[in-house]
């Protein structure tokens, strides 16, 4: 993927990504989406913009969230050219004359489309939204991390909060099915075993 973007553009979006409030716990484990088409569009969690660009070469590519907060942050506003080329391809990043690398960058196929979550969603909200979704399209999708991120957190409070009922021998899976029922959830065994897929 290849595309040249202005430096006021870039600046532009610097100001929106500003916006954004991810959790700190999600941050690190987030990815960002960048598509050449038309435009440079970039996806991430509760957020998604289109910037004007030159488009060099077609393509999808995913970044750490925190790669991409630091690149419009801090290295954009360095640079002095008013058009800043940006190249990307496995494990690289280009700007200019700056070369990044990092192993979480990649070159997304084109069945891993971004699939959407409020930014502002708790780990039980996104766990619930990902399950009301056809369970392939969310595995397929840059979001997955996230989605799993939030799962494993759902589960750890689960487990938490069955400490102190075990000597009534009462379950993780059986708090969890309660919670379902009283949320409303319609298919609470998926519910539950989505949480503990690791679970006979």
């Amino acid at each position: 993927m290849r595309a040249v973007v202005t430096k006021k553009d870039l600046l532009s979006h610097r100001k929106r990504m500003k916006l954004i409030k991810l959790p700190k716990k999600l941050r690190q484990s987030v990815d960002v989406t960048l598509t050449a088409s038309d435009v440079l569009s970039v996806t991430c969690p509760g957020f998604q913009e289109d910037i004007v660009a030159k488009v060099e070469e077609w393509g999808t590519v995913s970044l750490p969230y925190n790669l991409w907060d630091h690149i419009v942050e801090n290295l954009i506003p360095a640079i002095s050219e008013k058009e800043i080329p940006i190249s990307v391809e496995n494990f690289s990043i280009e700007l200019g004359e700056m070369k990044i690398r990092n192993a979480r960058i990649s070159v997304i196929r084109p069945d891993k489309v971004p699939f959407d979550i409020p930014v502002d969603a708790e780990p039980i909200d996104v766990v619930r939204f990902a399950l009301e979704q056809d369970i392939r399209v969310v595995q397929n999708s840059v979001a997955w991390k996230y989605v799993k991120a939030a799962r494993d957190q759902v589960k750890g409070q689960f487990q938490k909060a069955c400490t102190p009922l075990r000597r009534y021998g009462v379950t993780a899976e059986e708090l969890a099915l309660l919670v379902a029922t009283k949320l409303g959830v319609e298919n609470k065994k998926d519910f539950v075993e989505f949480i503990f897929p690791d679970q006979p």
